[in-house]
């Protein structure tokens, strides 16, 4: 995955289309490879906590180094995002754009 950083700067000029074609780059990059390195915890996490669990997970895994780019390149929502733990169920919390509760 590219740097954001370096992407933003071969850009002519920064739109939210800019950012949003970083992140298709990177899921298109990494949603296979971010499966099949968790595939045997994700099914364990199905089989235990469901369906939402194991989404929630993965989703964690595969946005955690884009919102991380976001974060070090100066990017953030207003509001925060409020994440629900999808393994615990609370939902009390404020993450910075992540999804579940970062049990991986």
């Amino acid at each position: 995955m590219k740097p954001l950083e370096k992407f933003l700067s071969e850009q002519s000029e920064i739109t939210i289309q800019t950012l949003a074609s970083y992140i298709q780059q990177c899921i298109q990059e990494q949603w296979q490879p971010v499966l099949q390195k968790g595939q045997e915890e994700l099914l364990r996490l199905y089989d235990k906590a469901g369906e939402g669990a194991a989404y929630g997970t993965y989703a964690h895994r595969l946005f955690q180094p884009v919102q991380e780019q976001l974060i070090q390149t100066g990017f953030s929502s207003s509001p925060p995002f409020q994440a629900r733990c999808l393994l615990h169920g609370s939902g009390d919390h404020q993450r910075s754009g992540s999804v579940g509760c970062g049990a991986w």
